[in-house]
């Protein structure tokens, strides 16, 4: 989805809105949008009714198709409202693990930081995961240079952004 939204210039809410008819082979026609207001989602016009149809490379008309044809089961959201524009429970390509919609509010947390560090924080009195299983191994573990069996990885050395003033060495 991260892709989708870096490649085509789509805004959040557009990608997430976004339903297999639109999904052609090397365009995707951006029609419609789908936001999160107070805990519900709303289908509506794009910003701007800035309606457009955006072109995909090679690469991302082969996932696209992947992603749909693995999901070829009926991928309807769980949204059952019949008052417009309520979200009315309709097909979308990018939904979440339990047939929901992705929260942008939430979305970093859930997938985008443990993504990045390896590991997923605990909830709930839930046990810390990694998204891999641990056998020397993942990419962390070989980045680390050891297993971190139970224990969060650490890296030796903490890279900051450069400053102005900062020499080259």
């Amino acid at each position: 989805m991260v892709i989708a939204i870096a490649y085509t210039g789509g805004r959040w809410s557009e990608i997430v809105g976004l339903t297999p008819e639109y999904v052609r082979d090397d365009t995707v026609n951006i029609d419609w949008k789908l936001y999160e207001l107070n805990g519900r989602f709303y289908r509506g016009r794009p910003k701007d009714g800035s309606i457009r149809p955006a072109d995909l490379p090679p690469f991302l008309e082969q996932r696209f198709s992947a992603h749909l044809g693995a999901s070829a089961g009926d991928p309807r959201c769980t949204c059952r409202n019949t008052e417009e524009p309520r979200c009315p429970g309709a097909k979308y390509v990018f939904l979440g693990p339990g047939g929901g919609h992705f929260r942008r509010s939430n979305y970093s947390e859930r997938f985008f930081r443990p993504a990045a560090d390896g590991w997923y924080l605990r909830r709930q009195g839930k046990a810390s995961e990694r998204p891999f299983p641990c056998s020397s191994h993942s990419p962390t573990c070989s980045l680390v240079g050891q297993c971190h069996r139970g224990q969060r990885p650490r890296p030796e050395r903490r890279l900051r952004p450069r400053r102005a003033g900062d020499s080259c060495g």
